[in-house]
């Protein structure tokens, strides 16, 4: 049998050496690999929803997404967006802008924003219009309405 040759790790050392030599390196990535938002706003999103995806697990409002028996999940009514907006808002407002919980929910339990917001109480929509005038300073939400 051969002997393992001791290697020297000063004089042997392979720092400087090449894994491949002259070879041509050629990749392609994959068109459905792609980002289309800003790879930090994708983080913060996926952040809030996981923080959300929590809060109603282990809460009461849990029961908002079990399927019914034709696999259905219920839709929320104007009274469950209310509570459930609210609830998340208390939990999460020192964490996250109104306007990014707002959107999140309505995407969370698939409801139109349209149809999210309008179900909301006016002091909600009032402190949602007010965070999305702060936000973007330029624009007065009394010209969009």
């Amino acid at each position: 049998m051969e002997e393992k040759r001791r290697v020297d790790k000063i004089f042997d050392n392979t720092y400087e050496t090449k894994e491949i030599e002259n070879s041509l390196l050629k990749f392609k990535i994959e068109s459905s690999f792609g980002i289309s938002k800003d790879l930090d706003e994708e983080v913060h999103l996926n952040l809030l929803f996981n923080d959300i995806d929590v809060l109603i697990l282990e809460s009461d409002y849990n029961k908002f997404n079990i399927k019914n028996d034709k696999g259905k999940i219920i839709k929320l009514n104007k009274a469950q967006i209310n509570q459930v907006y609210g609830f998340i808002l208390n939990h999460m407002k020192n964490k996250y802008r109104r306007i990014e919980i707002w959107s999140m929910l309505a995407e969370y339990f698939d409801i139109c924003p349209t149809k999210f917001f309008n179900s909301l109480s006016n002091n909600h929509k009032h402190e949602l219009l007010l965070d999305l005038d702060t936000k973007n300073s330029g624009i007065s939400i009394k010209k969009i309405f």
